[in-house]
C-alpha cells in the first residue's frame, strides 16, 4: 500500500507541474526505473536484452521531446 501511495503522489505531483503531454511520456519510463530498481536492490539481472529494452524507451523519449534547432538557411 506504501509503494502504491508514494506512487500516486509523484504522479499527481508530476501532473501538476508539467503540461499534460508530458505527463503522459512520464509512463514510459516506468519500466526503465523498474528495470535498474530492481537490479540495483534486488540483484535481478540487467542484460543486453533489458539494456537494449531501456535504450529503446529513451530513444523514443528523445524523439518526442527533441526540438531541433534552427538553421541559419531556414527563415
Amino acid at each position: 500500500m506504501i509503494p502504491m501511495a508514494l506512487g500516486n503522489i509523484a504522479w499527481f505531483s508530476i501532473v501538476d507541474t508539467v503540461p499534460a503531454t508530458i505527463s503522459g511520456l512520464c509512463t514510459v519510463m516506468v519500466p526503465m526505473v523498474a528495470m535498474i530498481t530492481g537490479a540495483v536492490f534486488h540483484g535481478e539481472p540487467l542484460g543486453v536484452l533489458e539494456i537494449g529494452a531501456m535504450t529503446c524507451c529513451g530513444a523514443s523519449l528523445l524523439m518526442v521531446l527533441w526540438k531541433p534547432g534552427r538553421s541559419a538557411g531556414s527563415r
